[in-house]
């Protein structure tokens, strides 16, 4: 997964606590930053398997994550991460390269578009 999700608390569908630096490396990751398309994601993960989605919330979320991860609730990263993309609206999304460059900045316009 993503070199910058190194050394981060990542929840998995299976409610299992796991550093995001051992998550499958080399995936275009995409940084959602609410919980609440995560049927929609669902459907992504099964036509794309090269592509891994991280839940990025500042909200609490007992929902179900499907397909994707989430970066534990309270984790500084999340400040951080929404620091970096300058997120202002939620929700949003990046992809983001392994490395952590941007590819598109507004993924949710893009996908919703598709």
């Amino acid at each position: 997964m993503s070199e910058i999700l190194n050394g981060v608390q990542m929840l998995t569908q299976d409610s299992e606590v796991v550093d995001g630096g051992e998550l499958p490396k080399g995936k275009v990751v995409g940084l959602y930053f609410t919980p609440k398309m995560v049927r929609f994601f669902n459907e992504i993960k099964k036509n794309h398997p090269e592509f891994e989605v991280v839940l990025v919330s500042r909200e609490y979320f007992l929902g179900h994550m499907g397909q994707g991860v989430a970066i534990q609730f309270g984790d500084l990263k999340i400040q951080q991460l929404l620091a970096q993309h300058k997120v202002k609206t939620i929700p949003s999304m990046r992809m983001i390269k392994p490395n952590g460059d941007v590819v598109v900045l507004d993924a949710r316009t893009e996908i919703q578009e598709k």
